[in-house]
């Protein structure tokens, strides 16, 4: 069992960094709106791999739309 949930973290950090080099790439209005379904905590893991200046931008949109959404 402790080997299953090592290999689903495994799994899961492949997947937070394949979303902070997707977002990387994309422009910040972009990435905020692919980004803003998710959980703040998987939001969050996926700033902290950005360079600050991008991490910053993008959490700077996806404050507006989660204003304007309610």
């Amino acid at each position: 069992m402790e080997h299953h949930l090592k290999a689903q973290k495994a799994v899961e950090d492949q997947k937070i960094a394949h979303l902070a080099r997707l977002c990387a790439r994309m422009e910040p209005g972009r990435a905020a709106v692919t980004l803003s379904p998710l959980d703040d905590a998987t939001i969050h893991r996926i700033l902290l791999q950005l360079d600050k200046d991008s991490a910053l931008k993008i959490q700077s949109v996806l404050v507006r739309i989660r204003k304007e959404s309610g």
